[in-house]
């Protein structure tokens, strides 16, 4: 179906109609003129039509995300820790210490599996002390990780 889009009037109206109708109480004639675009005559007015709506513009790319403070992908953390001198098996035997089993399974199921770590994970205030690391410095290996 052509979705017709009056676009401004036209004086000579071809023999040929596609289809007559009433609209609005006004006989409306639907036809093809010389350049084989949709017409409209209303009332006696006649109209030169698109035959369909213009292209729209492409999409712009995507932009992508900006990193977020405090996010960094877990792989590259983990590179930026191991450059600092951090051992990422001691980390796994640090968070194997936590005595509570659920807490202990679900820290590790983050550590070992989420694609992102948070900064204000508790989990780095405990690397921080296990491993007598600043906040300062563990921000390095945040910011390293997105850099």
């Amino acid at each position: 179906m052509i979705r017709v889009v009056l676009d401004h009037p036209i004086t000579d109206i071809p023999p040929q109609a596609i289809a007559v109708n009433e609209v609005g109480g006004k006989q409306a004639v639907y036809f093809r003129d010389a350049d084989e675009a949709v017409a409209l005559s209303l009332g006696g007015e006649v109209f030169r039509a698109r035959d369909r709506d213009p292209e729209p513009s492409p999409m712009p790319p995507p932009i992508p995300p900006e990193p977020r403070p405090g996010v960094a992908a877990n792989g590259s953390l983990r590179r930026a820790m191991i450059r600092d001198g951090v051992n990422l098996d001691s980390v796994t035997a640090v968070i194997n210490q936590i005595a509570d089993e659920k807490e202990r399974a679900e820290t590790l199921a983050v550590w070992e599996y989420e694609p992102y770590l948070r900064r204000d994970w508790s989990m780095f205030g405990t690397i921080g002390q296990a491993f007598e690391v600043s906040d300062e410095r563990i921000d390095q290996w945040f910011a390293e990780a997105r850099g």
